[in-house]
């Protein structure tokens, strides 16, 4: 019975660190590497976003280690140390110093700072710091520093949140709001807004997901997040679909038909036989498409494009004016419906990029 409780307590407390953990992760932070030197002239360097500033006047900074860290000792005895807050092209550096067990510093073009503590290039800033106070923290020491020397420079943060890395994707989809002030296309708003939603998206149905958006010779892809099993032999940045064999290309055809549309149809429907039978019943189908708000896609028709049976499921997204501007696309397992919970929520992922891009009336469907 005592072994019981004593199991029952421990997954109690280890339950209690991961939810304390998870909800820490929703304030997003920078990503930084703090670095020291030895006495022996050894390099130390770990990865920690538990970086803060304390005070201006004097200049302090602050940041925490844990105790069980196999450098802990050296940073503790260390006079100096440096904060390198990492740069969001940087995400290879941060996870080489979070892992132990190799030279960290190898082959990186370094700097020597304040105490000798090496300085990585490339980083958005970096603070040379003096140790002034070491405090307990529990199962961490608190390092407050007196900043001696510091560099900005022209790069976006690394940022992490919610357990992943945020690129400045997120940061661009600040401030892009139908009054922003510096003009922008529509579709390249679109894109800005959509990319850090329609990642999240794929992690949470564990399917790729692309976007598209009307290009020089049609519907061409500009981004996959693939969350899932690779599903097709051709996914790649820039791949043009086709307008009647392709979930994306339905759309265009359905919300924006134009003469352009017209000509690429014609000459898919000259060297493919499954695009002439598809054009013979375009009229259902493209109706089909509006009623419904989404356009389908069964591979079972198409076995050069994909691996296996899978299904796109595709929805469109509108600029203030009704004009659809991006295909937002779902690629997964056989199945697709026009209802169902991968199908409502590409649906309504594209309502609300549609709505922030400033529709607020019913779409003019162009025919």
């Amino acid at each position: 019975m005592e072994t019981h409780t004593s199991n029952s307590e421990t997954e109690q407390r280890v339950a209690r660190v991961k939810a304390l953990r998870a909800a820490l992760g929703t304030f997003a932070t920078g990503v930084t590497v703090v670095t020291t030197r030895a006495p022996d002239g050894k390099q130390h360097g770990l990865t920690a976003n538990s970086f803060s500033s304390v005070s201006l006047e004097p200049p302090l900074v602050l940041w925490s280690q844990s105790l069980n860290a196999p450098s802990y000792p050296v940073f503790f005895g260390a006079e100096h140390f440096a904060i390198n807050i990492l740069a969001e092209d940087q995400v290879d550096i941060s996870g080489r110093f979070s892992r132990g067990g190799e030279d960290k510093f190898a082959g990186l073009d370094l700097q020597e700072g304040v105490g000798g503590a090496p300085l990585l290039r490339g980083c958005a800033a970096r603070f040379e710091c003096k140790t002034l106070h070491r405090y307990d923290g529990g199962d961490h020491t608190i390092f407050v520093g007196a900043v001696e020397r510091f560099e900005r420079f022209d790069r976006r943060p690394l940022m992490f949140g919610g357990g992943r890395y945020l690129t400045g994707r997120v940061l661009d989809a600040v401030d892009v709001s139908p009054d922003a002030s510096a003009p922008m296309p529509d579709d390249m708003r679109a894109v800005k807004i959509a990319t850090p939603l329609v990642a999240d998206l794929a992690r949470e149905l564990h399917h790729t997901l692309s976007i598209s958006v009307w290009g020089n010779h049609g519907p061409t892809v500009l981004r996959w997040e693939q969350a899932g099993p690779q599903v097709a032999k051709r996914l790649r940045t820039g791949l043009v679909l086709p307008v009647l064999t392709s979930a994306t290309g339905l759309l265009f055809a359905a919300y924006r038909m134009s003469d352009e549309t017209r000509a690429l149809m014609q000459s898919e429907i000259a060297s493919d036989e499954v695009a002439r039978i598809r054009f013979d019943a375009l009229a259902s189908l493209l109706d089909e498409v509006r009623t419904e708000g989404i356009s389908l896609l069964r591979s079972s028709a198409f076995p050069d494009m994909y691996d296996g049976d899978v299904d796109a499921i595709s929805a469109p997204v509108f600029a203030a004016d009704g004009e659809m501007v991006m295909g937002i696309t779902a690629v997964k397992q056989p199945g697709a419906a026009w209802t169902g919970p991968v199908a409502e929520m590409v649906r309504e992922l594209a309502a609300r990029i549609s709505s922030q891009l400033g529709l607020q009336r019913p779409v003019q469907v162009m025919k």
